[in-house]
């Protein structure tokens, strides 16, 4: 079982107790039998209903299994952020964990997945033992009926009279069948074709009016398609056999089910409620004194406790009253809201990552940890990657929002969801929406307060938030544009899917400089923090064809100076306070990017951020933020 169809498990157990709770707060009383009934049956059903709207539930992160999110399957520098982001949801990752006493990281998921197995094999046994069991059962009986059940004329004849009395569309009325050995007076079978049985001595002992009475009980069984519930529940309780909340469910269906069959025979019957009562003690008392089996998948009349409550409720004319039309019809949309609903925990992770800009002699904070964390960690292994899991309409979920900052203008806010595009809100309460295509990236220029946006089909605009209008087109490239920097001194770069590097004069638009990295896009570009040096981020993170590799050049001429080969995939790469690089991947981790030492581990939704937000970004790791253990 993975981790989604246990989540489906649990949202089934999770919807089936809140509607026990309904149906017990209903039918505690007992003169609500009928709506009581349809809840409860409802309870069976949701049980052994697929996933058809999912409905995220917030939870804590702490509740969530060990569990994380791989890194995207698609390129950065070739589709938008905003897709890129929408990606990363598709597949998962195992943490490692640490053997007890060893010192030593044991495989991912060893003991974990023993475990699973030992539970479905447990799980499936029991189901398979009670199905069988069920199914042999109904055989026996079914074969004990057709070589020693006798028809009675007489009493058939009368359920008919009364099923067609009742207006009961149906193809068939059921046989009375009497058979010479001791069981319980029950509804039997499947289907269209369920017979009434009744056993011999209990058939003598009862009068004429009596056998009516009893007859009717179980022609009220038949109409109601009662001996259809019993396969349901049947089904159930033997895939939920470890569920305490279904056996609860099966003694109220029980109770219920016979209070609305009382009230049904009672009004049918020509007869004083009385002597319908004297027929119920007369089978409860033959019920209790020989101790008769009940069949498998059985309508049957058995001695329950509530005895008494359907000895006042007959007397008092069938008082299990009908639900009115319009409670009904509310049950109803209650029942099928809850049977299309399938809530799905969803952990609540802050990311504690506060993003915004800042001058351009202000590099990105270094990301520090204390010394025991990281020699620790440094020789941590990459966690293994799992398949993703099927996806469909079935378990579609809402898309994140995974980036959320500050813009350099006063009360200007980015947010970008997965799906639907960027959304820059400003400080007067007008919203911007850019479509993935639109923007690609952003550069922030403080100075003017004034954003410079690179789009999809190569162009780079220069935006004025404050009149939430472009005011110029600075150029354009021949590819997508992947990602862009400014820097106070040095003025703004921008790069593209084809390779090609370009910075750009901001009054004219004219290109200063210009440079191209063979045979690969781009996927990042940042000036150093004292604008001296660029570093080019290139080739592909998710193909060996494309291997990754940062290429410093000269900020004025754009002319490589030197370059350097990556041993895992990167998403960006930015300075360090103390002017050393750091590479972040997909993941989060966080590494120096000289001696390829692990540093630290931020949020996804940070990563995801700065990947969109390609100027010289300031980021605050707080005290939250996820480390390595």
């Amino acid at each position: 079982m993975n981790p989604f169809e246990l989540q489906i498990v649990v949202s089934n157990m999770m919807v089936a107790s809140l509607i026990g709770m309904l149906a017990w707060l209903v039918g505690r009383s007992g003169s609500r039998a009928q709506l009581a009934h349809l809840l409860w049956v409802a309870l069976f059903v949701k049980l052994v209903t697929p996933p058809l709207v999912l409905l995220p539930v917030a939870v804590p992160a702490s509740w969530a299994p060990m569990v994380t999110f791989a890194q995207p399957t698609m390129d950065i520098s070739s589709d938008n952020a905003v897709n890129s982001a929408e990606t990363a949801s598709a597949s998962f990752n195992v943490v490692p964990t640490m053997v007890e006493g060893s010192g030593e990281l044991a495989a991912p998921g060893v003991s974990v997945l023993t475990l699973w197995q030992l539970v479905a094999v447990t799980w499936v046994g029991g189901f398979a033992w009670l199905l069988a069991r069920g199914f042999l059962r109904f055989l026996r009986f079914q074969r004990l009926l057709k070589n020693e059940g006798r028809r009675d004329d007489e009493g058939t004849q009368f359920a008919a009279a009364l099923i067609q009395a009742v207006n009961v569309k149906c193809r068939s009325t059921p046989d009375v069948l009497r058979v010479p050995v001791r069981v319980s007076p029950m509804l039997f079978g499947f289907g269209h074709r369920p017979v009434i049985v009744c056993p011999d001595a209990l058939w003598t002992l009862l009068s004429v009016p009596e056998r009516h009475a009893f007859l009717a009980h179980e022609v009220a069984h038949f109409c109601r398609r009662d001996h259809w519930v019993r396969w349901l529940e049947w089904l159930v309780a033997a895939i939920y056999w470890w569920f305490p909340l279904v056996y609860l469910a099966r003694r109220q269906l029980e109770r219920h089910e016979e209070a609305c069959c009382d009230a049904w025979a009672v009004r049918q019957l020509n007869s004083p409620p009385r002597r319908y009562a004297e027929t119920l003690l007369k089978v409860v008392d033959f019920i209790s004194d020989h101790q008769v089996g009940i069949p498998q998948l059985a309508s049957a009349m058995q001695p329950t406790g509530c005895l008494e409550e359907r000895l006042r409720f007959v007397m008092q004319g069938g008082a299990a009253r009908p639900t009115s039309g319009v409670t009904q019809s509310a049950a109803i949309v209650v029942c099928v809201t809850l049977l299309l609903l399938h809530p799905i925990p969803q952990p609540v992770v802050n990311a504690g990552v506060a993003v915004s800009f800042a001058d351009s002699s202000t590099p990105v904070d270094s990301v520090q940890q204390d010394s025991e964390s990281a020699e620790g960690n440094l020789n941590e292994p990459p966690a293994p990657e799992l398949p993703p899991p099927p996806q469909g309409f079935w378990n579609r979920r809402p898309q994140p929002k995974w980036a959320d900052f500050s813009l350099s203008l006063p009360g200007a806010q980015l947010t970008a969801t997965a799906g639907h595009g960027v959304m820059i809100e400003l400080i007067n309460g007008e919203r911007l929406s850019f479509t993935s295509d639109e923007l690609r990236a952003i550069a922030d220029i403080p100075a003017t307060q004034r954003v410079v946006i690179g789009q999809a089909d190569g162009r780079v605009r220069l935006w004025d938030l404050t009149a939430g209008v472009p005011v110029s087109l600075l150029g354009q490239h021949a590819a997508a544009v992947t990602s862009m920097a400014w820097h106070e001194q040095t003025g703004l770069i921008s790069a593209d899917e084809a390779g090609s590097v370009i910075r750009w004069d901001m009054q004219s638009g004219q290109v200063l400089a210009t440079t191209t990295i063979p045979d690969a896009s781009v996927q990042s570009v940042r000036f150093s923090g004292d604008g001296t040096e660029v570093a080019i981020l290139s080739g592909r993170w998710d193909q060996i064809s494309q291997p990754q590799q940062v290429v410093f050049a000269d900020s004025v001429t754009l002319q490589p100076v030197t370059s350097l080969l990556l041993r895992h995939s990167v998403a960006v790469v930015l300075p360090s306070q103390s002017g050393a690089w750091l590479s972040i991947d997909w993941h989060g981790n966080v590494w120096t990017l000289e001696t390829d030492e692990w540093q630290a581990r931020i949020s996804k939704e940070a990563v995801s951020a700065l990947s969109l937000v390609t100027g010289d970004a300031v980021f605050d790791i707080h005290a939250n933020e996820e480390k390595l253990r």
